[in-house]
C-alpha cells in the first residue's frame, strides 16, 4: 500500500495507477483474489451438483446464479480497481492547489506529495468507514488523473469496496470541478 512506489510515467499512459512492486508481491495479490473471486461459484456449483442428484433443485440454481452474479461483479471491480479517472483542469500548479485544499477540506493526510502526484490517506477513527482508504492524483499538464482504493490487512487491495471508492472519487471530483467553476467566475468577474 505506502511503500509501494508509483510508476507516474506508465501510469498515465496505461490510464491505470502501475506500482513498483516485486514479481512475487503481483503474483500473490492475484492468487489470492482470483481465489477469492472464484471459490464462491465453485462451492456453489459442487453444491448445485449435490443437490441435483438428491432432491429438487430450485434454491440451489439459485444460490448458484445469485453467487456467479456477485463474483461477476467482484471480478468486474478487481480488473477496474486500479483504473485512473481523468479529469479536465486548470494549469499544474492550479490543479495541484486545488486538490491540497480539498484533501485538507475532508481532513486526510497527505502521505506524499510532489510535483507529479499527490498520495492521500485517511485518517483511522473508531467512527469513520474510510479506514484503509487512499486517494492518489496524478497531475497531467492540465488534467488529472483520481483514483481511490481501500487497503486491507497486510496490504491488501479490498476490490469489494471498489463500489464505495468510486463514490468517493466523485466526491472529488465534484468538489474539483465546483471550484474550478469558482476560479473560472471569479476570473471573468474581473
Amino acid at each position: 500500500m505506502l511503500l509501494e512506489k508509483i510508476d507516474v510515467e506508465k501510469s498515465i499512459a496505461h490510464q491505470k495507477i502501475f506500482r513498483k512492486s516485486s514479481l512475487i508481491n503481483r503474483t500473490l495479490d492475484l492468487l489470492y483474489n482470483l481465489f477469492f473471486i472464484l471459490s464462491f461459484p465453485f462451492l456453489a456449483f459442487f453444491n448445485l451438483i449435490n443437490t441435483l442428484k438428491t432432491e429438487n433443485s430450485f434454491y440451489a440454481i439459485m444460490f448458484f446464479i445469485v453467487t456467479f452474479l456477485i463474483s461477476l461483479l467482484f471480478f468486474y471491480a478487481f480488473v477496474n480497481i486500479n483504473k485512473l479517472r481523468k479529469i479536465e483542469g486548470l494549469s499544474q500548479k492550479e490543479n495541484k492547489q486545488l486538490i491540497l485544499q480539498i484533501v485538507e477540506e475532508l481532513e486526510w493526510k497527505i502521505y506524499r506529495d510532489n510535483i507529479q502526484f499527490t498520495h492521500a490517506t485517511s485518517d483511522w477513527n473508531c467512527l469513520s468507514f474510510d479506514y484503509g482508504k487512499e486517494i492518489i492524483v496524478i497531475y497531467e499538464n492540465g488534467n488529472i488523473l483520481v483514483n481511490c482504493i481501500t487497503y486491507g490487512r497486510f496490504d491488501t487491495k479490498l476490490f469489494f469496496y471498489w463500489f464505495v471508492n468510486r463514490k468517493k472519487e466523485n466526491e472529488i471530483i465534484e468538489e474539483f470541478e465546483n471550484q474550478i467553476q469558482l476560479r473560472i467566475e471569479k476570473k471573468f468577474s474581473n
